[in-house]
C-alpha cells in the first residue's frame, strides 16, 4: 500500500516539474496593482473646456512620453498647444512658454506651427495683465493709455496676437524700405532674419501670410539683384587682372638673330591681395544666398544662379593667382 502511494507522489512531482518546464508561471502582481488609462486627445480637450487645467497637465506628462503606436492618438503639436494653454490659464507664463516653443518646433507646415510660435513671441512681450498695444495700427490710442488684451482664454489671445502683428508690422516695414534702398546686403540680412516671426505674426491673426510674403519676395528680389552684380563685378576685375598680368614687355635682351625677348608684367602686391579677397568673398556670397533662400524662402533657381557663378569666379581667382607669368617670350 505503501508503495502505490510513494508512486503517485513521484509521479505527481514529475508531472509537476515538467509542467513548470513548459509554461511558466506569470509573476503575481503586485497587490491593488491597476494598469492607468490615460484620457483619449478628445478628453484632454473637454476637461480643458471644463477648466480643469490641472487635470489635464498631470495627465499631459504622461502623454507626452508615450512612443510609438502609443503615441499615435494624441497628435503632439496639438497637445504640447494645449499644456501651453493650461499653462497660461494658471499663470505659468514661463512653462507656457517653453510648451509654445516646443510646439513651433514640431514638423508641420509654417501656418500651423506659426501660431505656436507667434503665441510664444506674445507671451513674451506680455505683461502679467495681457498684451498692451503700441501703436494705432494695433488698437493704441494718441493721447491714451492702453488696456491690456487678456491672452489666457483663447479667445481674447486671438486679438492680441492681431495687435501684436500690427504692432511689429508698423516697426517692420521701415525696416524693409530701408533695406530695399540700400545697395549694400547687410540691412537685407539683418532683416531676413526677423521676416520669419513677423510672417508667424500674420499667420496666427488673420490665417495666411500674404503681407508678409509679398515682403519676402521684394527682399528676395534686391538680394539676388545685389549678389548677381557683385559677383560680375568681380568676375569682371579678376579678368582685367589677369590681362594687365599678362601684357608682354620689352626686356634688354636681343636674341641670337636680334629678336627682341619679352616678359609678361605679373602680379603686383595689389593684385594678389585683390585676388586673395575676391577667392575669400567668393565663399560668403555662397554662404549668404544659402542663408537668404532658407530665411526668405524665395525663387531658389535665382540664388542657385548665384552660387554656381560664385563657385566659378572663386576658382577663376585662384587660377589667376596661381598662374605663372615668368616665362620669356619673343612674340
Amino acid at each position: 500500500m505503501w508503495r502505490s502511494g510513494l508512486f503517485l507522489v513521484l509521479v505527481l512531482s514529475i508531472a509537476s516539474a515538467v509542467a513548470g518546464q513548459t509554461a511558466p508561471a506569470s509573476p503575481a502582481a503586485p497587490p491593488g496593482a491597476t494598469r492607468e488609462i490615460l484620457p483619449t486627445a478628445d478628453e484632454l480637450q473637454k476637461m480643458y473646456a471644463e477648466g480643469k487645467y490641472q487635470d489635464v497637465l498631470k495627465s499631459m506628462g504622461k502623454v507626452l512620453a508615450l512612443k510609438g503606436e502609443a503615441a499615435r492618438p494624441y497628435p503632439r503639436y496639438d497637445m504640447l498647444v494645449l499644456k501651453g494653454d493650461c499653462h497660461l490659464m494658471l499663470k505659468q507664463t514661463a512653462w507656457a512658454v517653453e510648451a509654445f516653443a516646443a510646439a513651433a518646433k514640431e514638423p508641420g507646415d509654417a501656418k500651423t506651427t506659426g501660431v505656436a510660435r507667434a503665441t510664444e513671441l506674445l507671451i513674451k512681450r506680455s505683461s502679467a495683465t495681457g498684451y498692451v498695444p503700441k501703436t494705432p495700427a494695433g488698437g493704441a490710442e494718441r493721447g491714451k493709455r492702453s488696456e491690456p488684451i487678456p491672452i489666457a482664454d483663447r479667445e481674447n489671445r486671438k486679438k492680441a496676437l492681431t495687435a501684436l502683428y500690427a504692432d511689429e508690422l508698423a516697426a517692420f516695414g521701415p525696416k524693409v524700405k530701408r533695406a530695399l534702398a540700400s545697395p549694400a546686403l547687410g540691412e537685407t540680412m539683418a532683416v531676413a532674419g526677423t521676416i520669419a516671426d513677423i510672417q508667424a505674426m500674420e499667420v496666427a491673426a488673420s490665417g495666411d501670410d500674404t503681407d508678409t510674403r509679398r515682403l519676402a519676395d521684394s527682399l528676395s528680389e534686391h538680394a539676388t539683384t545685389v549678389l548677381a552684380d557683385a559677383v560680375k563685378a568681380m568676375s569682371r576685375h579678376v579678368e582685367d587682372i589677369y590681362r594687365t598680368a599678362s601684357e608682354k614687355q620689352e626686356t634688354d635682351r636681343l636674341g641670337r638673330f636680334g629678336e627682341i625677348y619679352y616678359t609678361r608684367a605679373g602680379l603686383s602686391g595689389q593684385m594678389i591681395s585683390d585676388l586673395k579677397g575676391t577667392a575669400k568673398t567668393s565663399g560668403e556670397v555662397i554662404a549668404a544666398a544659402k542663408q537668404l533662400v532658407a530665411m526668405l524662402k524665395g525663387d531658389a533657381k535665382g540664388y542657385d544662379a548665384i552660387i554656381a557663378d560664385a563657385q566659378k569666379l572663386g576658382k577663376r581667382a585662384i587660377e589667376v593667382l596661381n598662374t605663372d607669368y615668368t616665362g620669356v617670350y619673343t612674340r
